[in-house]
């Protein structure tokens, strides 16, 4: 059983008690249960005061671990991974987006550009959004970025890139300084 999904079984575990707990409190305080039950509960806890307090402890316990999670969040780093002879590479997807950025970056037109990388089956799908200015022909340079993209992650990662996906999301007017 992998980590995650014993931490989702006992998550489920944990929010149904709450509820129950969270229900009984609600009812206690719109006095919808006889007063006598919970004098008898608060006996009963008193009774069995460890066990009551070991259960205590585990609740606190699994509270700060999903509070702690919460806070960390999850390592959402995801990576290709290749065998060489020599052993295994794995590459990120962020580096795949900050080599197509820098490619992108060098062609003349391209204002500002901002990447995505997703991992597909047998290769990579790559998703740019461009901010182009306005005096370019947007087919040709839509087509230039593709190529170069395809080309140059293929070429530096050795991974197949089976799409590029170009967004154009803004064009902007070079502001040329007069001079009169």
């Amino acid at each position: 059983m992998s980590v995650n999904l014993f931490d989702r079984i006992i998550l489920t575990i944990y929010s149904f008690i709450l509820s129950i707990v969270s229900i009984a409190v609600i009812f206690t305080g719109f006095h919808l249960i006889p007063i006598y039950y919970i004098e008898n509960l608060v006996d009963l806890l008193y009774i069995y005061g460890y066990v009551v307090g070991i259960i205590g402890v585990a609740f606190l316990i699994v509270s700060i671990r999903f509070l702690l999670s919460g806070v960390k969040g999850g390592n959402n780093v995801k990576y290709i991974a290749r065998q060489t002879q020599l052993g295994e590479v794995r590459i990120s997807l962020v580096t795949l987006q900050n080599i197509a950025e820098k490619a992108v970056k060098g062609i003349e037109g391209v204002k500002e550009v901002k990447t995505k990388a997703l991992f597909i089956n047998d290769g990579v799908v790559m998703i740019l959004n461009l901010v182009v200015a306005t005096d370019i022909k947007i087919p040709e340079l839509v087509i230039k970025v593709q190529k170069l993209v395809k080309e140059e992650i293929e070429s530096v990662t050795g991974i197949n890139v089976t799409e590029v996906r170009v967004y154009i999301d803004n064009v902007t007017v070079n502001l040329k300084t007069r001079v009169e």
